[in-house]
Formats: structure tokens, sequence, C-alpha cells
């Protein structure tokens, strides 16, 4: 019926809309910084046809989205719809690390690049840490492989409470990503 194809219609706007805006060529030069894990989680009300458009900004996750769709008529009908949408990039750099960590605790967390096109090159990292007011409080250079994992060591313990961030550049063959990810540094394990 007429929610039936208008539940499909918007299904499929979305994704047509959304691969087309999933463009995340590596030539971009932003920060991936936006990691929330929820996109969008609202109510619509459609036209007087059943239908409904809206337009999201996805967050930077490299990722398979799922679109679920629920639709309600006023005689009591009902259907849900799901489509996956996958985000990639040629190149793209990873983080592996813990939400928190104990004041003047040394630590490490991992760091790596993945990539289809360029497989076993060299890639160039460039790892920070940064403060509450994003000033570089440690900076240090790594060369690695596509799909290497390398474990980084913090080389200085971080003595003050509060949120710190990661950001994590990588780079081959004039190809950059950057990634931003946050951490917390406590007194103790029982502050989270």
């Amino acid at each position: 019926g007429l929610m039936d194809s208008a539940v499909s219609k918007n299904a499929a706007a979305v994704t047509e809309e959304s691969a087309m805006a999933l463009d995340m060529g590596a030539e971009q030069e932003s920060s991936r910084d936006d990691l929330r894990t929820t996109a969008f989680f609202e109510s619509i009300v459609t036209d007087e046809n059943g239908e409904a458009t809206i337009k999201i900004n996805l967050p930077d996750n490299i990722t398979e989205w799922t679109i679920v769709t629920h639709a309600f008529s006023n005689n009591f009908k009902a259907k849900v719809e799901t489509q996956n949408i996958k985000v990639s990039k040629d190149f793209y750099v990873a983080l592996n690390h813990k939400d928190f960590y104990l004041t003047g605790e040394k630590f490490a967390f991992d760091i790596k690049s993945f990539s289809k096109i360029y497989l076993n090159k060299d890639v160039d990292f460039l790892v920070e840490i940064l403060d509450s007011n994003n000033n570089i409080i440690e900076s240090s250079k790594v060369n690695s492989k596509t799909q290497k994992v390398e474990s980084y060591k913090v080389k200085n313990s971080i003595d003050k409470k509060g949120t710190y961030k990661i950001r994590l550049t990588g780079s081959v063959d004039n190809i950059k990503d950057t990634l931003v990810d946050k951490f917390e540094v406590v007194e103790s394990l029982l502050d989270t």
C-alpha cells in the first residue's frame, strides 16, 4: 500500500543520497573526530502522501551504518525496513586505546592503517597527545607499513586528571587521514 511504498522510497532515497555523500575521498584533509555511534534517532511525521525526507550528516566512523525505518499508519499498520551503508576510504588510520588511564600511569595504545589499494606500503604516522585546551603535550613520528599494528608507548605520564585527545595522522603516497579520539585521565578507577 501507500505506507509500504513510502517506506521503501524513503529508505532507498536515504541510501542513495548517503552513498553519494559518503564518498570520503582520500584527498579530504579534515580530521575525523565525530565518532558518535548513533547518527540520528528521532520521529519523523510524513506528509499526506505518507512520505518524508530527512538529511543527516553521518559521524566520521569508518564502519557499516544500519538504517532502521519504523513506519506506523493512523489505522495501526506497521512496517520495519533495514538497510546498510558501508563507509570507507582508500586509506585510513585507526586507534585502539582505553577510555581511562590513571594519573602518573605509563600507558600505550595501538595504531594501525588500513588500505585495500596500498598493501604493505610505508606509512608515516604522527602521534600527538593533546590536553583539554588542544595544546600538544607530546608529539612523535612513527614509521610502519599498512595493515601492521604498532604499539605506541607514551613517553611521559600525565599527572593531571582531565580529558585528553589522541590525534593520529597517517600518510601514504601523498594520501593522508587524521583521526582524533578522546580519553580521560583519572586519579582512581572509582572515578570512572
